[in-house]
């Protein structure tokens, strides 16, 4: 900033304990001094000479040219450092034994790197800038790097002075123990120094050239002496060059391997895959389906779901046959299946010769179920149908499906299973019937409708008769007796659906014998089997029962309930009259048994008047229930009961609500 005359001039004490400031105001601003009482300095002269010493910035910046060691350019902005001004001195200081340099593939700022003793400095394998140290046989001394001599008696290593003139003749000094393969360094680098090796394999007495090798091209030379003639595709010029006279060939066959002129060809043509009943070997193709396939073969129709498989035997409209093997055809003129015939009759004709009276299961048709049965599911042959279409006149008329099958059914069993050969029929789609079964055991029975009947043997008195409301009878005549087991609902004097009646037909005839015994029906089977386990029963009663809904009725196993118009013996019910075993066994442990009258056990005498249960014995005794306290006390207890508790050894009863010993 300029000072300008005009400017109030303002004087400033020189010693800061002065009370007194004068001043002196006016044009041009000379006044400098005061008298004794205002000594002062000139505040414009003072500020001048500060900002021309630079201690006060004013702004006005610095010029532009060398100042020393730094040039200043653009009115001050732009400082340049001199060339060669920056001195060792004047850097930062280093690290003791250290180098500073950039050991990094990126640009960045400067690094020191510390060698210790016996190392240098270079480029480690990744590539960046390190510290190396020395390998065996190296050393320093000095600045100097030695490389120590591999002992005496190693191979490759001979003694003394090296006095070849040329790298191959050193190469050969060198291998003592002239190896067939050995390192070859390009001769335009010095033995030891970096350059590019490689393998070389000498063979025959070429000599090797004295130029590098160059791209990988070993040139060597011909002997002179030799004869050697040029192949086909090569040449030989100026004594030792063998050049190919057509280079960077490409040879494409089906079926080689290689490019040129390294290539093969296989023996054979590459074998081709069929997959529709063709087979190639070399150059034949054989179909399949006409000669035959190792292992057999499968034909298939079609890929996708409901497509057909269509054997003709012609195109023509007029068919003919299609054989099968050499004795089976079928005729499809006639639409008729000939097995083992080459002529049908029928729709399904099977022949069989010589059966004799030999009988065997491959003479005929067989239907088989081979899926194996388990516990409570038995697997049934299959069937044969026959459906015919009967016509039904009332309304609404028409034609009616009329069905007959025949199957097996197997039936479990506890040694070995039964078998049921059932007849069956079904009317207009409905659910089958069983009319006629034949069992394994020689069991036989028919269902037979009423007003029908059907007769075994009627020479000797046995026919079976159906009865009009719908019974099934069998009639025995024998010695003038005749005797009806009646099966059915409401016959004669029986009302009860699903009745078996044994009774007299005469009902004047009746057992009036008045010595030995008789009987009404009497069952006496022998069974007298030599080993196995067999279960043997001479009357089971197996009945299904199956009330539903409201019904309440009672339902018995075995009822005896007689009329007794006049008894004047003892009538007892059941007897089972025998002195070993088992007379009645129960095994349903959640039955229970009734007696509404007196009973007595150990005789078969009346029991005591007013006594309920009597056990009648001199040999035996009462055993009461026995269980320990944890079983009684689980028990729905009612007073009056007696056991005897084992775990407390007393014998105790209900008492009260209460279990009390009873002694």
């Amino acid at each position: 900033m300029a000072i300008y005359d005009e400017w109030k001039i303002l004087i400033l004490p020189l010693n800061v304990i002065k009370k007194k400031i004068t001043s002196a105001f006016g044009f041009k601003g000379m006044i400098s001094s005061g008298g004794p009482g205002n000594e002062g300095i000139n505040l414009a002269t003072w500020i001048n000479e500060r900002i021309d010493d630079g201690t006060i910035d004013v702004g006005i910046g610095i010029t532009d040219g060398d100042k020393g060691d730094i040039t200043v350019t653009s009115t001050g902005t732009i400082w340049t450092i001199d060339d060669n001004s920056v001195t060792n001195t004047k850097a930062a200081d280093m690290l003791a034994n250290s180098i500073k340099s950039r050991p990094f593939a990126t640009v960045g700022d400067p690094f020191d790197i510390t060698l210790g003793p016996n190392q240098t400095i270079g480029r480690g394998p990744t590539g960046d800038i390190l510290a190396l140290n020395l390998g065996t046989n190296l050393s320093i001394s000095g600045s100097t790097i030695n490389a120590a001599v591999i002992a005496s008696g190693v191979p490759n290593t001979p003694a003394g002075t090296i006095a070849a003139t040329n790298v191959q003749t050193a190469i050969n000094e060198l291998d003592t123990e002239k190896q067939v393969d050995i390192l070859w360094q390009e001769e335009t680098s010095p033995i030891g120094s970096a350059g590019t090796i490689h393998t070389v394999k000498f063979v025959g007495a070429g000599v090797l050239a004295e130029s590098p090798l160059a791209d990988g091209i070993l040139t060597v030379n011909i002997p002179g002496g030799t004869a050697y003639t040029a192949g086909t595709g090569i040449n030989i010029s100026g004594g030792n060059v063998i050049s190919n006279t057509a280079p960077d060939q490409t040879v494409v066959i089906t079926g080689a391997t290689g490019t040129y002129p390294n290539f093969t060809l296989p023996t054979n043509e590459v074998p081709l895959t069929f997959t529709s009943g063709l087979t190639r070997t070399v150059n034949t193709v054989t179909n399949d389906l006409i000669t035959g396939k190792s292992g057999g073969q499968t034909i298939f129709g079609g890929t996708a779901s409901g497509e057909n498989l269509t054997l003709s035997s012609t195109t023509n409209a007029t068919k003919g046959k299609i054989i099968f093997g050499s004795s089976s055809a079928y005729d499809g003129t006639n639409m008729r299946l000939g097995i083992n015939s080459t002529t049908p009759t029928s729709r399904l004709d099977i022949l069989t010769t010589g059966i004799a009276v030999a009988q065997d299961n491959s003479y005929g048709l067989t239907l088989i179920n081979t899926t194996v049965a388990a516990a409570g599911v038995q697997q049934m042959s299959p069937p044969i149908l026959w459906e015919g279409q009967g016509w039904k006149t009332t309304a609404t008329a028409g034609s009616q499906i009329v069905r007959f099958i025949a199957d097996i059914l197997p039936v479990q069993g506890t040694t070995s299973p039964t078998g049921l050969w059932q007849l069956k029929s079904s009317i207009d789609g409905g659910a089958y019937t069983n009319r006629l079964t034949v069992g394994s055991d020689g069991s036989f029975f028919a269902g037979i409708a009423a007003g029908n009947s059907f007769t075994l043997n009627a020479t000797v008195g046995v026919q079976m008769a159906g009865g009009s409301n719908g019974a099934f009878r069998i009639r025995t005549i024998s010695g003038g007796y005749t005797t009806f087991f009646t099966v059915g609902q409401n016959y004669d004097w029986n009302s009860q659906p699903g009745t078996w009646v044994f009774k007299n037909e005469n009902a004047s005839f009746g057992n009036n014998s008045t010595t030995g015994t008789g009987g009404h029906v009497v069952m006496s089977e022998t069974f007298k089997p030599a080993s196995g386990t067999a279960v043997y029963s001479e009357l089971t009663l197996n009945p299904i029962i199956n009330q539903t809904g409201s019904a309440t009725g009672a339902t018995y196993g075995l009822r005896i309930n007689p009329t007794l118009t006049s008894v004047l013996g003892v009538f007892t019910g059941l007897e089972l009259n025998q002195n070993a075993h088992i007379a009645i066994y129960q095994s349903g442990s959640s039955s229970n048994n009734r007696f509404a009258g007196q009973t007595i056990i150990g005789a078969i005498t009346a029991p005591t008047t007013s006594a309920a249960l009597e056990v009648a014995s001199t040999t035996g005794a009462l055993l009461i229930p026995r269980m320990t306290t944890i079983q009684r006390d689980a028990l729905i207890a009612s007073d009056g009961m007696i056991l005897y508790n084992i775990t407390d050894s007393k014998f105790q009863g209900r008492e009260a609500g209460a279990w009390v010993n009873l002694i």
